[in-house]
């Protein structure tokens, strides 16, 4: 995987809009929340930059309106501050409490997380496997 050196760099490769697409699929390209289509963004689950290895990893995310992105990211203390899933879980359950539709997005979050954490054991434990093969 190529590491970029800074934001500029990887959020205009070709590898972010292939992950802005695959994203686009898994929801529908709709807002997670509110189902708009128009004025979205797409929202990492584990913050691109703390985590740059799940930075173009489709389940890592998920596409929200600009408005209840910019809310969540200040809330959090602005973009600059790394997030994770759960900090997003928190500030769904907290903001949109009786919206069944938010309560539904942190589930498929939380099975698209799980689903890609299990891939993540199952790929270690291949590359071990066959390090073990090869090495002896």
């Amino acid at each position: 995987m190529k590491w970029f050196n800074n934001n500029a760099q990887w959020r205009e490769s070709s590898a972010y809009f292939q992950w802005k697409s695959k994203v686009s699929t898994q929801w529908d390209g709709k807002c997670a929340v509110t189902g708009r289509v128009d004025q979205v963004d797409y929202h990492h689950a584990y913050s691109a930059k703390a985590y740059p290895h799940l930075r173009f990893h489709p389940l890592n995310g998920i596409i929200l309106s600009t408005d209840i992105h910019q809310r969540f990211h200040a809330d959090m203390g602005g973009t600059h501050i790394p997030c994770t899933a759960h900090d997003w879980n928190k500030w769904v359950k907290k903001h949109y409490p009786n919206r069944r539709q938010a309560r539904m997005v942190n589930l498929i979050l939380r099975y698209h997380l799980k689903r890609f954490f299990i891939s993540m054991i199952i790929s270690a434990w291949g590359m071990m496997y066959f390090l073990h093969q090869v090495l002896g």
